[in-house]
């Protein structure tokens, strides 16, 4: 498919950018603008959601995105915070998606009101958590408090005194003004301004009816003085025109800044021109508005939203205290009937509702000339429904139905109504409903619950606007709100969100489908019930776990008890906790939540047991690695046959030493006795090993001091003569052979590589070891599984890393009575490699490669603090034998590793910069599209030009070998120092064509050397020349082809060329020379091109020295625990 560039759509008609997006474009580069028109439909708009002081949505790129913005407006500062879970965002703090929101904000009028002069800040927030934070922490991004933007919010004037808002807790709040400025609204006019007021002016008409519960209708009428003196009927004034003399007013002027920053004209509502006057305002912005409006004594009042209709006012401001509505029950003379009627009253002053001209949305009360507010505001829409309609007449039946009602009423006081009984208060019992999951694009969706509280059988929900709960007898039983918001903080706290209800949609609360687990834990912790689906949700009570045994096989069987006789066996959780799955459905319809913690530490027995209904079965040699999984459980059954087990396991934990048979030539030191005692224990308990050893340790002298032991052994007892086979890699076959004729002469060694195998093969019967090499080991498998070997050995085992390979599939099906491995680096990237090495060990014992692939998955350098991989080191700890040289070796020489730093020339440093400009720039677009697993080789391609590039430009650039670089000088350098003194030297290098350059150097300045790199044949020919001629001081090695499994200790210095990710394979290079043998000390230097990417390779290394480690105390690391951070820092 053709690769073009690719086409950036257009805008849509209705979005476009207004004030809020030019405020904060600065924020968001020229690329992040332009291509947010992708995301302006879709799901953007699906689960497009507004606040009062916020907007959210999700949105469909590479991944699913969870963004929004969270604002609030001061008189001088308006402070808005974004936030995106993509990860450009978490790099720049801006992105394409919250462009897209912005314009979406924009093209509905719902942004925050943004008074002309106003200053707006902008920040990225850390978490998705913030944009639903009440307190306002948010605002340290900006170095200010809440209270530190003036008019704060929360004020006196502006928040209801009970902590009631228009929906049932502290209110939304979208916009404050300081209190003080809305009194000073009336200030200075200057002449021009005065003389204007005598020949128009401008009245506000409030609509009685309102735009809906939350909004008022603000019209907007200029008026023109006519010849008798009298105002003309007045004409909307118009918004966006020619300046309009009509505001001209100062007071004027910041009230229409005001009205054309709030949410938006009425035509959204009506299908009216844009330039009707007509304003939909808030409840949050009317607090502050109306007084203001008031204040100018030019308000009024109309019947009709449309500001037809008789007008009544003008109106001042009320500054007396708040009026209260209190509904009231009240028996009527006939004692057949109640009344439902309401009471207004202040400072011992009462208003009768019928005297009130209008009341509209918010608690705006117009009476005597006056405009007032009324509290709470939660009660203002029954107020306005008493108002309109009058008392409300009940049968004297219906009492308890209309105590009931009343109940639900802010405000109301049982106190007042005669013979009503209240219930003695109770401790409340939080309850949280969660709605059965959804899914969306197949993600499963935030689950909406809802909260109540159980006052000893009565029930209220937590949304209820009312003080009291009523119970069974009809008793009203009054709430503690204040342990009510101490439960709902707790809920917060645990990771739930309140959500704001829209339109007819009732406000609840929901928790992300991630934390429904922890959240749900959290609160039974703290007394809460919580039922979903109609079924109450249980904790775990208890745990079982018991073993059995049979003839070849050990059962494991276990659960986990829910209670009232509720209980799940082990596999079945597991497999629920394997697909993801942080709840159980239980027998009874019941939920039961999986113990996490407790399920952690089994995935390893999952992994290796074959689920037999609701057991899971290991096999006979899987004992060991079942008896220390269990070693850390309390509380465990087990039957007589796996309790024999046990003890005869207990007996093999003290390893004795076992000396070297007679017919070993050379003497064995401690610890190497002590290799042959653990072989020993091995093949007691009919297992495999893994010796991984440090390299140059002499793991070959105890193989072949334990071969000669079986030789000898068979001789003197009879046995059956079975040769044992050593694979090893090609290069040290012959130290193999040299070896054995050393140390084990009586050994009889079939030499079976090369072409010539099968004529050598006619003495295979006679011989008691034989050689080959891993190619030869698939080529010949058909032929090598038809043989019974005692021993088979596999030398440098990681060979056999990836079990799909021909060369791990063949070892598996070779036949032997023991098998063993050697490596000195068993885990060089990943867990998944030690499977491999242990299936070919002990079969089985790790059960199937996909599990174990599964349950290790993600186990990279970041994970190797995880109980798992402890958990891992101790079951497989008896199969691994390893020792460092620090541990055993006081008499091995001392090795000293420094960095040889080179300053790469000008003509070198402004290639490298251009490289790296050039692949950062292109891998930032591919990664951010695709992703940094899916763009691999990209990834790859770009370190491995950049680590060239830091070497030598002939590795870019063929036709410039012949050119000088600043790493070869320094090398050439340092080289012929080291000959001076009389001293051999190894140089390593990942780079044939690097070697290559080296070479032309040394043959121009006649040094000799020797070579070696995959395609050397005759490799122990150039061994044995370097360690015994005199005249041959140097040795040029890939360190792919002769980093292992080569004795070169007739070298003082190592050179390493090029540093490389996994710093165990640079470990294995020095320790060619650093070996037993060795008395004089070795230096190793490592050449690194300062400020490239090769200094960043070395961090890395430093940072990512774990995961081995935790498993068997050794450092390793790989190309797939790369990170998008690391690129990055590889890249600058």
């Amino acid at each position: 498919m053709a690769v073009g560039r690719r086409k950036i759509p257009t805008l849509r008609s209705d979005v476009v950018e207004g004030r809020l997006t030019s405020e904060l474009a600065h924020h968001f580069n020229a690329r992040s603008r332009k291509r947010a028109s992708d995301y302006l439909s879709g799901t953007a708009e699906k689960y497009l959601d507004f606040s009062t002081d916020g907007a959210r949505t999700e949105m469909v790129g590479t991944d699913w995105y969870e963004l929004g913005f969270r604002w609030i407006v001061g008189t001088e500062v308006c402070a808005i915070g974004g936030f995106c879970s993509c990860p450009a965002f978490e790099r720049a703090g801006s992105c394409k998606h919250l462009w897209a929101l912005l314009l979406l904000i924009e093209s509905r009028r719902r942004g925050p009101a943004l008074p002309d002069g106003i200053e707006v800040l902008y920040e990225s927030l850390s978490t998705l958590e913030e944009l639903d934070d009440d307190d306002f922490e948010w605002l340290e991004y900006f170095g200010l408090s809440q209270e530190e933007i003036e008019g704060s919010v929360g004020s006196p004037e502006t928040d209801d005194a009970d902590g009631e808002g228009s929906r049932g807790s502290a209110a939304p709040r979208q916009l404050a003004l300081a209190p003080a400025l809305a009194r000073t609204l009336i200030s200075y006019r200057d002449p021009w301004t005065a003389a204007g007021a005598q020949e128009h002016t401008i009245r506000y008409v409030v609509s009685a009816v309102g735009a809906a519960d939350d909004e008022l209708i603000v019209l907007v009428f200029r008026h023109r003085r006519l010849r008798n003196g009298e105002w003309d009927g007045g004409r909307p004034a118009t918004v966006g025109g020619p300046r309009d003399p009509g505001f001209d007013d100062p007071v004027d002027a910041r009230i229409h800044g005001m009205l054309t920053g709030s949410r938006g004209d009425v035509y959204r509502y009506w299908s009216s021109p844009k330039s009707t006057g007509q304003y939909a305002v808030s409840v949050e912005l009317a607090l502050t508005l109306m007084p203001a409006l008031a204040r100018t004594g030019r308000l009024w009042i109309v019947a009709g939203g449309d500001g037809k209709g008789k007008r009544l006012g003008p109106y001042c401001y009320d500054e007396q205290p708040t009026w209260h509505f209190t509904p009231t029950l009240e028996p009527l003379p006939d004692g057949k009937e109640l009344q439902i009627a309401g009471r207004l009253v202040r400072a011992g002053e009462e208003l009768d509702l019928g005297a009130v001209e209008a009341l509209t949305p918010g608690g705006f009360l117009f009476a005597r000339g006056c405009m007032a507010h009324v509290e709470p505001l939660a009660a203002v829409e029954f107020a306005r429904s008493l108002r309109q309609k009058g008392p409300v007449l009940v049968p004297w039946a219906a009492r308890k139905a209309a105590i009931e009602f009343l109940a639900r009423v802010p405000g109301f006081d049982p106190e007042r109504i005669e013979g009503l009984e209240l219930a003695p208060q109770t401790p409340p019992i939080p309850h949280l409903f969660v709605e059965p999951a959804q899914q969306r694009f197949g993600r499963t969706a935030d689950l909406q619950c809802a909260i109540s509280f159980d006052y000893g059988g009565a029930r209220v929900a937590a949304t209820h606007p009312g003080a009291f709960a009523t119970d069974g007898a009809g008793r009203l039983v009054p709430r503690d709100l204040g342990a009510e918001g101490e439960a709902c903080a707790a809920f917060l706290h645990a990771g739930g969100r309140r959500s704001v209800g829209d339109y007819d949609e009732p406000d609840g609360c929901i928790v992300p489908g991630t934390k429904l687990q922890q959240l749900v834990l959290a609160l039974l912790g703290q007394g809460w019930t919580v039922n979903a689906r109609g079924h109450q949700w249980r904790q775990p009570s208890g745990t079982r776990v018991s073993v059995t045994s049979g003839i070849d096989w050990f059962e494991l069987e276990g659960g986990v008890d829910f209670g009232d006789g509720v209980t799940v066996s082990l596999p079945a959780l597991l497999a629920a906790a394997r697909e993801g799955a942080q709840t159980v459905e239980l027998g009874d319809g019941s939920v039961g939540i999986l113990p996490e913690r407790w399920l952690e530490s089994w995935g390893l027995l999952e992994l290796a047991g074959e689920t037999k209904g609701d057991k899971l079965r290991f096999s006979r040699n899987q004992g060991w690695l079942l008896d220390a999984l269990l070693a850390e459980r309390e509380g465990v059954r087990v039957d007589a046959g796996f309790a024999q087990l046990r003890r005869k396991l207990a007996g093999f934990r003290g390893v004795a030493p076992k000396r070297e048979p007679r017919g070993f030539r050379g003497e064995l030191r401690t610890y190497q006795r002590e290799g042959l005692g653990w072989f020993a224990f091995l093949r007691e308990l009919g297992l495999g090993g893994c010796l991984a050893d440090d390299m140059g340790l002499g793991k070959t002298v105890q193989v072949l001091a334990l071969l000669e032991a079986r030789r000898a052994g068979r001789r003197r007892k009879g046995g059956v003569d079975r040769p044992s086979m050593v694979v090893a890699p090609r290069s040290v076959v012959f130290n193999w052979i040299a070896e054995a004729e050393r140390f084990a002469p009586k050994l009889r060694v079939l030499d079976y590589t090369g072409k010539d195998r099968f004529d050598r093969a006619e003495d295979a019967d006679d011989a008691d070891l034989w050689v080959t090499t891993y190619g030869t080991l698939r080529r010949d498998a058909a032929e090598l599984v038809e043989r019974e070997f005692d021993y088979v050995v596999l030398d440098e085992a990681q060979a056999i890393k990836n079990p799909q390979s021909q060369s791990a599939k063949a070892a598996r099906l070779l036949r032997a009575e023991q098998r063993l491995a050697l490596s000195g680096t068993p885990i060089e990237n990943h867990l998944g490699e030690l499977w491999s090495i242990f299936e070919f060990l002990n079969p089985g014992m790790l059960g199937r490669s996909r599990g174990f692939k599964q349950f290790t998955r993600g186990q990279g350098a970041r994970g190797a603090e995880a109980p798992d991989l402890a958990r891992l080191s101790s079951a497989i700890a008896p199969f691994f034998l390893r020792r460092t040289k620090a541990e055993v070796l006081d008499d091995l020489p001392e090795k000293t590793e420094q960095v040889l730093h080179c300053d790469l020339t000008g003509a070198e440093r402004r290639e490298y910069v251009k490289l790296r400009d050039y692949y950062r720039a292109a891998l930032t677009d591919k990664i951010e599209d695709l992703g940094i697993e899916r763009a691999g080789i990209q990834v790859l391609e770009a370190l491995l030009r950049l680590r060239q590039a830091a070497c030598h430009p002939g590795l870019i650039d063929r036709a410039r070998k012949a050119e000088s670089s600043a790493k070869v000088d320094l090398l050439m350098e340092n080289v012929e120092n080291v000959l001076a003194e009389g001293h051999k030297a190894l140089i390593f290098s990942q780079f044939t064509s690097l070697l290559s350059i080296v070479r032309d150097r040394l043959q121009g300045r006649g040094i000799v050397y020797e070579y070696l790199d995959g395609r050397t044949r005759k490799r122990e020919e150039k061994v044995a020349r370097f360690q015994t001629d005199p005249d041959c001081p140097l040795f040029l090695i890939s360190i792919k082809a002769g980093g292992a499994g080569l004795n070169l200790t007739a070298a003082d210095y190592v050179f390493l060329l090029d540093p490389w990710w996994n710093p165990a394979v640079e470990a294995q290079a020095i320790d060619r020379v650093h070996r037993i043998g060795r008395t004089k000390p070795v230096i190793a230097y490592r050449l690194i091109a300062r400020d490239t990417v090769e200094e960043k390779v070395v961090e890395l290394q430093a940072a990512k020295r774990d995961l081995a480690d935790a498993v068997l105390g050794q450092n390793r690391v790989g190309l797939r625990d790369l990170t998008r951070e690391d690129l990055q820092q590889l890249l600058t």
